[in-house]
């Protein structure tokens, strides 16, 4: 049997429940349409170096997600409506429930490494 999870309040529902998908596709948009005479004369080999220089310091993860990132979410239908109501708030919850459980991780890591530290 297929599970998925709401990604908004963690429960889990069954593949034959309903469910909603959310997307979000973030995009860059510059609109700077005019170009002068100063811009068609202009060496801009200076500019284009130091941009080169600066992405060479960046992963590839970097440079993509000041492109394009998208997102994909599971809801139950009681976190859709709420989603629908404030976008924000349920994508906020979401990251901070995947900090917690990093966290708790963290802490049971930390706590078998002690117990390995006591016995030895």
């Amino acid at each position: 049997m297929t599970f998925y999870k709401c990604d908004g309040c963690g429960r889990n529902l069954n593949k034959e429940e309903l469910r909603y998908r959310v997307k979000i596709e973030v995009s860059a948009i510059y609109e700077q349409n005019e170009i002068h005479l100063i811009d068609l004369i202009q060496h801009h080999q200076q500019e284009i170096l130091q941009l080169i220089k600066k992405m060479e310091q960046m992963s590839a993860d970097e440079l993509e997600e000041q492109i394009y990132k998208s997102f994909e979410f599971d809801l139950c239908p009681s976190c859709h409506r709420e989603y629908i109501q404030s976008p924000i708030k349920v994508v906020e919850r979401k990251n901070i429930a995947e900090e917690n459980k990093n966290k708790i991780v963290e802490e049971f890591l930390r706590s078998l490494i002690s117990k390995k530290e006591d016995r030895g």
